[in-house]
């Protein structure tokens, strides 16, 4: 399955955000990966992925990672692409071309998928980033584990963790397992596509919509942690200014609003963008929980007054999900 292109749009601002930027070449780790799942394993959640990590790693929902501590973690996504067609937006020169360099690259195996090792330092000072990208026609995933720069025993750890990597396409896997949302479906005009880790995507057909649907509106929904209103505003403002940064977005208008919801407050960006010479109309939205948030991002080419009626009908019909 490939994803409709106002979704198509927004995967190598989303593959970016994962990489790094460094300094010199240093060494190479490992050629392959060759795993079996074990009593040991324990499944990432929200994912098919199964890894064997040491127990001090403790899930943290609302930032989606594995933490031993605050710089020892890692992270694992997946999502329904190839990992063909992923490269273009992994490779040395286009990391580099989004001015950024990497330590370690380089082809290796994880059982039967192609796969990327890397390695380097952090866009955050005194941080290390290391993991693995792979994939076949259908998915890509990849595992990111952080540490300190200065913590090489975390490392190790990490890299040890790496090495018992292994995917089973058979499990599955409740494609909201980790949502924090629910809604109204007699107010949401549109059906479940796919998802992207704690990224929800849907489209007006759901699953049927593809690639060839160049002109498909689309809906991304991801939780965010607990926020306060001004959080808010500079998390909108952080987001265009990135937009034009990595995805190379010209903003031709923009205006942020304000919507009062039943029982919580949404912060709302409209804006006109151009990108890679098409025109799209963003519909995002920020609502504020009482323990957590929401991002709400809906795209289209066309039909704008409609569409955008329609982002607004699925923004009122979202609740948070009851977790008491």
């Amino acid at each position: 399955m490939k994803l409709p292109k106002t979704i198509q749009l927004l995967l190598p601002f989303l593959l970016f955000n994962i990489f790094f930027s460094c300094t010199e070449p240093k060494r190479e780790d490992f050629t392959s990966i060759q795993t079996s799942k074990t009593k040991q394993h324990i499944r990432v959640a929200g994912t098919k992925v199964w890894v064997v990590a040491p127990e001090e790693y403790e899930h943290v929902e609302e930032l989606a990672r594995y933490q031993k501590k605050e710089k020892l973690y890692f992270q694992v996504m997946e999502m329904p692409a190839s990992f063909e067609e992923a490269k273009a937006n992994l490779s040395r020169e286009a990391i580099e071309a989004q001015g950024a360099q990497v330590d370690v690259y380089q082809e290796i195996k994880v059982n039967n998928y192609d796969a990327i090792y890397f390695e380097g330092p952090s866009k955050y000072p005194g941080e290390t980033k290391l993991g693995i990208w792979f994939g076949n026609e259908t998915v890509v995933a990849s595992m990111v584990g952080v540490c300190k720069n200065s913590d090489a025993e975390g490392k190790e750890e990490l890299i040890q963790i790496i090495r018992t990597v292994f995917y089973d396409e058979a499990f599955e896997l409740d494609p909201f397992e980790l949502a924090n949302f629910t809604f109204n479906k007699d107010s949401f005009d549109f059906e479940f596509n796919t998802k992207i880790n704690t990224m929800f995507i849907f489209s007006p057909n759901g699953a049927a919509d593809t690639i060839e649907h160049k002109e498909v509106p689309g809906i991304t929904i991801a939780p965010l942690p607990f926020m306060s209103k001004d959080a808010a505003q500079n998390y909108t403002n952080e987001l265009i200014q990135r937009y034009e940064t990595q995805q190379r977005a010209t903003f031709l208008s923009e205006e942020i609003t304000e919507l009062e919801l039943a029982d919580q407050t949404a912060l709302v960006l409209k804006a006109t963008i151009e990108m890679e010479g098409q025109v799209s109309y963003l519909y995002q939205t920020i609502i504020l929980g009482e323990e957590s948030s929401l991002l709400f991002i809906g795209t289209c080419a066309k039909d704008v007054e409609p569409n955008m009626n329609a982002f607004e009908r699925a923004v009122r019909a979202l609740r948070f999900k009851d977790v008491s």
